[in-house]
C-alpha cells in the first residue's frame, strides 16, 4: 500500500510569460499557496436560534514563492514580466506532479502583487500573487 501523504518535490508550477509561452518554472518554485475562499453574508432574522448563512463568489488567489533566478525562462524574468499584464496568462499548478489523473489547479490568471526579498542571512528570493483575470477563474481539475 502506498502511502497518502506526499512531499511538495513532486509538484509542479507552470506560467506563460509576457510573450504568451508556457514555462516550467518548477525548479525555481518552493512554495505554491492556492486556497480559495468563498464570500459570505450572514442572513439570520430576528428570533432564529442559529446563524444563516448564504454562498458569494468565490475567490482563488495563488501566491508564489521562488528563488530569485534571472535567465529569460526562469522566475524573476518570467514573472516581472506580467507586471501591469490586462489579458490573462495560463497557469497550471500540479500539485502531486503531471502524470495523467492527478490534480491540477489552473485558469488564466493576472499578477497582482509581485516583491523580491533579500534576507541578509538567506537566499534572494520573490513572490508573486496571482488572481483570476476571468469570470472562468482559477478551477481544480484532473491532468
Amino acid at each position: 500500500m502506498s502511502p497518502r501523504a506526499h512531499g511538495g518535490r513532486e509538484s509542479e508550477f507552470w506560467i506563460e510569460d509576457s510573450g504568451n509561452t508556457i514555462r516550467d518554472l518548477s525548479a525555481d518554485v518552493n512554495n505554491v499557496d492556492a486556497p480559495t475562499n468563498t464570500d459570505t453574508a450572514e442572513v439570520t432574522g430576528f428570533g432564529g436560534t442559529r446563524k444563516s448563512f448564504i454562498a458569494g463568489q468565490i475567490d482563488t488567489p495563488v501566491t508564489v514563492a521562488a528563488s530569485f533566478e534571472t535567465p529569460a525562462n526562469r522566475s524573476h524574468t518570467v514573472l516581472s514580466g506580467l507586471i501591469g499584464g490586462t489579458t490573462g496568462y495560463l497557469m497550471k499548478y500540479f500539485p502531486k506532479g503531471s502524470a495523467s489523473g492527478l490534480p491540477l489547479l489552473s485558469g488564466s490568471v493576472l499578477l497582482s502583487g509581485y516583491q523580491v526579498t533579500s534576507p541578509l542571512a538567506d537566499k534572494v528570493g520573490v513572490s508573486a500573487t496571482l488572481v483570476p483575470a476571468d469570470a472562468t477563474g482559477i478551477v481544480w481539475s484532473t491532468v
